[in-house]
């Protein structure tokens, strides 16, 4: 089991097989916890939801791909328009729904489970070159126990993430076997396979547009260093290596301000500007409040990958190993390695550096297994490789085994969706924070401000505004023009106050007293031939704001696009919690135990339902400090600042603001408003 590298094609398959079951039971195993909360996370009766917000959209296009919807145009998206010419994820799930009839949100809640296990193959091809039967293995049933694997491709997370890595380390394969092979009748199967892997990749992944030509081009110059047929191909490696060094200069100059942005290059500087944080736009920034952005410390890679130190250091030890005795398999797997090492700087490459952490692992046992056997014999090392898998899986997949990643959202938030889903009407938009922008269209089928694909810009701003504000008349007007005329709307009046501050200070004044808009509009200059009042105040269709209780703990997120705009060196702090059960709040004292830490009330309320939601000032304690509200469900904490905010009032008085006529509120769920162009509609 120990003695070569390679070996059969038997024994590949049921590694194989053992590893996918694996992978799926230890997944499928919470299926008995989703059936438990039936209640809170099946809707209609037997549609699972899904545990992430990018998959609603899927979900979208998968409904609209079993319609026969093919056309380029999204009527609900900001961005206006759909992949092309299709997505191969949403055309795979309504494909299946087609022939097999069972429920796209069915197919959309196992599916993830059932192609994450297809690394196994990975693992496996890999795993017979650089060390054999045992490390493949090892490697693919460690890799598929990862935590932070699990969290990318648990029940319902419907999303392109569970084959990312395997097009990404599957394709440098296909590019060994081709370069490797003797004759090029024996490489032509190989580099077409790849070939058509990649094409596939770009349909599955929008960024493998860019990716998929470096891992087939980029790997094979690579391999320079390790395999040529003659030396005709010598030199064309070499030349296409020269140019794409090259290039990698070109684009890291023009990244750090050496070179002119080329257009050709934006899409990658784009990307490393994202990666690395360092773009300070006009705007927010917004690679700064994605927690998958967040650069990779020891600590988390210690908790989410290995499950221990001891494993990060047989890991690193292996990795070592691999680099002194497989120096020509490695560098075939150079680009996804970089890949994986860029999770340094954003987590969100994590899912790259998984496979190499498993197979330098896995090659670190096999090492250790080839030395007993030679040492001690076959019995001893026979004895080793049982206990070396079960226990390292054990140790790195006991978390995923015992952890159940429930929806975000849950069957209540639903019915406050759909509550307003009377079908496509152009005219009619749902504002919201941008984490539920795929969401609302799938339920509710009207158009977003703002969605998971739309959120640069002054867009977050614009959505999250309306939140923070503390005048139902501004809050509303806002939303309602910005229906109407979008983002592009305020760029419009900028021509005129000469800045984006000029023009929300503006807009402030116009929306709280329009009787002064003739007035406002003299002094700004604003040309008079033009109808101003049914610019600021557009007739519209029905506009509604949906807000979830589910945005309190995110409160510093939206809260400091919403406030950026009245202070351009950042937002105003906030913070909120949503306390988990069993917290102290000590209403003698006025103090509240957090993370074993002692935080100071200002007030206590208590939140009921009946016979309308409001709150009720149960005690006051001292002018500074946090407000504490204990409802039925939990009880929340929060910054002082947040008392007035629209946001504050409509999740817990949502029947007594004017402006917002209720349409569908769950007490501590959330709720759904029409928002009115005067306070009594």
């Amino acid at each position: 089991m120990f003695e070569t590298a390679n070996g059969g094609l038997r024994q590949a398959v049921v590694i194989t097989l053992v590893a996918v079951c694996v992978s799926i039971a230890l997944r499928c195993v919470h299926v008995k916890t989703w059936n438990q909360r039936a209640s809170l996370y099946y809707y209609d009766g037997n549609k699972p939801l899904v545990t992430t917000m990018d998959g609603y959209y899927y979900l979208r296009l998968s409904r609209e791909y079993a319609r026969g919807d093919f056309g380029s145009k999204d009527d609900l998206s900001p961005i206006g328009k759909k992949p092309q010419p299709f997505s191969l994820l949403p055309l795979l799930s309504a494909s299946v729904h087609k022939v097999s009839k069972i429920p796209i949100e069915k197919i959309a809640f196992f599916l993830p489970v059932i192609l994450s296990s297809l690394m196994a193959l990975i693992y496996v091809a890999w795993g017979m070159v650089l060390g054999g039967p045992f490390l493949a293995l090892a490697s693919s049933i460690v890799g598929g126990s990862v935590y932070y694997w699990y969290t990318r491709t648990c029940l319902g997370r419907f999303d392109t993430d569970a084959l990312i890595p395997v097009f990404t380390y599957g394709i440098p394969y296909l590019v060994y076997k081709y370069t490797k092979a003797d004759t090029f009748r024996a490489a032509a199967p190989w580099g077409a396979t790849a070939i058509l892997c990649g094409i596939a990749f770009c349909l599955w992944w929008l960024p493998a547009f860019y990716a998929s030509p470096v891992l087939i081009i980029g790997t094979y110059a690579i391999s320079i260093f390790a395999y040529n047929r003659s030396k005709t191909e010598r030199i064309l490696k070499l030349c296409v290596l020269t140019a794409g060094c090259i290039t990698s200069i070109l684009v890291i100059l023009s990244y750090i301000g050496l070179l002119p942005q080329f257009k050709v290059f934006r899409p990658l500087i784009g990307l490393l500007s994202l990666v690395t944080h360092s773009a300070e736009p006009a705007e927010p920034s917004i690679s700064a409040s994605i927690s998958e952005l967040a650069p990779l410390s020891l600590a988390y890679f210690k908790t989410y990958v290995a499950g221990s130190w001891a494993f990060f250091v047989f890991s690193t030890s292996g990795f070592l190993m691999l680099l002194l005795s497989r120096k020509k398999e490695l560098i075939f797997l150079t680009i996804p390695l970089l890949a994986g090492f860029m999770s340094f700087f954003s987590r969100r490459f994590l899912i790259f550096l998984i496979p190499l952490f498993a197979l330098s692992l896995g090659y670190f046992l096999h090492t250790s297994g080839s030395y007993l056997r030679r040492r001690y014999g076959p019995a001893s090392a026979g004895v080793f490789a049982i206990l070396a898998i079960a226990i390292t899986a054990f140790s790195v997949g006991k978390r995923a085994y015992t952890t159940f990643i429930p929806p975000r959202l849950t069957a209540h938030h639903v019915a406050i969706a759909k509550a307003v889903n009377n079908g496509h009407l152009p005219s009619e938009l749902v504002w919201s924070w941008w984490d539920y922008g795929y969401f609302l269209e799938y339920f509710t089928e009207k158009r977003v401000l703002i969605d998971g694909g739309s959120q640069g810009g002054i867009r977050p701003f614009v959505a999250a505004y309306p939140f923070v504000q503390e005048n139902p008349a501004v809050a509303a007007r806002w939303i309602r023009f910005f229906a109407h005329h979008g983002p592009a709307g305020i760029h419009k009046i900028n021509r005129y106050t000469g800045g984006t501050e000029k023009t929300v200070k503006l807009l402030e004044k116009i929306f709280s007293s329009p009787q002064n808009l003739p007035h406002l509009l003299v002094i700004h200059s604003f040309p008079q031939k033009l109808d101003w009042k049914k610019y600021f105040f557009p007739e519209s269709g029905k506009v509604y704001i949906f807000l979830p209780f589910e945005m309190i703990p995110a409160t510093y997120w939206w809260y400091y696009y919403g406030t950026w705009g009245l202070k351009l060196n950042g937002g105003d702090p906030a913070q909120a919690l949503i306390l988990p059960p069993g917290t102290v709040i000590d209403g003698h004292r006025g103090v509240v135990f957090v993370n074993q830490k002692q935080l100071p009330l200002a007030s206590l309320y208590i939140f009921r339902d009946r016979p309308e939601p409001t709150l009720y000032l149960d005690r006051y304690f001292r002018s500074s400090g946090l407000l504490a509200i204990i409802g039925k469900r939990g009880s929340y904490i929060m910054t002082s600042n947040l008392k007035d905010s629209i946001f504050f009032k409509l999740l817990f008085t949502p029947y007594s603001v004017p402006y917002f006529r209720s349409i569908k509120y769950i007490p501590e769920y959330g709720g759904i408003w029409e928002v009115l162009d005067g306070p009594r509609g």
